[in-house]
C-alpha cells in the first residue's frame, strides 16, 4: 500500500504520469499576474461549483449516475462542471437521451 501524491506539497509540485513513476519539481511563481481571460475562466468555474452545490442530492446523484451510465469515466460533477464552462446547452439533452435519466440544469428544474 502506497501514497498517492498529487499537487503541491510545502515547495514542491507533484503529479503522477501514467506509465512513469510520480513527478516532483521545485514549485515556481507566476512572472505575471493573471490576464483578464484567467480571471475570467476562474469566476466560471467558481459560478459552475456554487450552482453545483446548489443542487439537490438527488439532482447531483442523476448526474452521478447518468456520467457512470454513459461510460465517460468522469463523475457527474465533472459532467456538469463540462456543461457549464463548453457552454453546450445540448450537452445534457445527449447524455440524457443515452442513458435515459433526466440531468436537472438548475436547482428548481424538475424531470419533466
Amino acid at each position: 500500500m502506497g501514497l498517492i501524491v498529487q499537487g503541491d506539497i510545502g515547495p514542491w509540485t507533484c503529479y503522477h504520469h501514467p506509465g512513469l513513476r510520480t513527478v516532483v519539481y521545485e514549485s515556481t511563481s507566476p512572472k505575471q499576474p493573471p490576464s483578464r481571460l484567467q480571471v475570467h475562466q476562474r469566476n466560471r468555474l467558481r459560478l459552475a461549483a456554487k450552482l453545483w452545490q446548489l443542487l439537490s442530492p438527488a439532482q447531483r446523484a442523476a448526474w452521478e449516475t447518468a456520467a457512470r451510465r454513459a461510460h465517460l469515466r468522469i463523475s457527474g460533477y465533472d459532467l456538469w462542471t463540462a456543461a457549464e464552462l463548453l457552454r453546450r446547452p445540448d450537452l445534457p439533452d445527449t447524455i440524457a437521451r443515452q442513458t435515459g435519466i433526466y440531468l436537472p440544469r438548475h436547482p428548481d428544474d424538475l424531470p419533466p
